[in-house]
């Protein structure tokens, strides 16, 4: 994931809003945990992901979350 490693902080910080947004995710700059998550998460549909983020309290985009499965 070379869009997380430190280039310029304004790119990063839309890189992570954006892939939170999409996946319902919340694994901040930590490239292992994303790669691990896309390893195992990658093939299914991105509904299940934001399912999966409100059962597992990603509060922090639970209302972006709820909103997209509306």
């Amino acid at each position: 994931m070379p869009l997380l490693e430190p280039v310029d902080p304004e790119i990063n910080d839309l890189t992570l809003r954006a892939l939170a947004m999409i996946t319902g995710q919340t694994f901040g700059r930590d490239v292992k945990a994303w790669q691990k998550w896309l390893e195992k998460h990658g093939q299914r549909p991105r509904v299940e992901w934001l399912i999966d983020s409100l059962e597992r309290g990603h509060f922090s985009i639970y209302e972006f979350v709820a909103d997209e499965l509306e």
